[in-house]
């Protein structure tokens, strides 16, 4: 068992050896829901919008903003994501995160060759991410995966980068 002793602000382990303590000032995914205001996929990039009566709502992202939520599938509470069930607008609240890092399932545009390590960024309206340039870049993919040939996009495993 490793003792360790507080000398000053640092820890010290046996041995004399400095041990690094790492803090995060805030968590790296912050979860929100809000009522859909489109129809909205898992894994789909978002931002915050109003209604006609002037509530908060979630909406694809427009790609400029620089604020990013994703959509995340947390209704069943089970490991499936339902792809092909939207969160319908105006009648269900969605449940979406804002991640400052870790690992998130990502909805990819069809016709994208998302190679591993590719910058993500959302498409201008869409709600899907596409691949992009580094500078503007959400998340970095974490898989190969290929829908140059698809007819629907799929969920791509990203790291957040942001």
């Amino acid at each position: 068992m490793v003792e360790g002793n507080r000398e000053g602000s640092r820890f010290t382990a046996g041995g004399g050896k400095t041990l690094g303590i790492i803090r995060y000032g805030r968590e790296e995914m912050n979860q929100t829901e809000r009522i859909a205001g489109d129809d909205i996929y898992p894994g789909q990039a978002l931002q915050v919008g109003t209604d006609e009566e002037g509530s908060r709502t979630f909406e694809h992202h427009d790609g400029g903003e620089k604020t990013v939520y994703v959509a995340v599938e947390a209704r069943g509470r089970g490991m499936d994501a339902q792809t092909d069930d939207p969160y319908a607008e105006g009648e269900d609240y969605v449940i979406a995160v804002r991640a400052s890092g870790g690992g998130l399932n990502l909805m990819v545009a069809d016709g994208e060759n998302v190679e591993d390590g590719d910058a993500l960024v959302p498409d201008e309206g869409t709600g899907y991410f596409v691949v992009g340039d580094d500078a503007d870049s959400f998340a970095e993919a974490d898989e190969h995966y290929d829908l140059s040939g698809a007819d629907a996009p799929a969920l791509v495993k990203g790291e957040v980068n942001n």
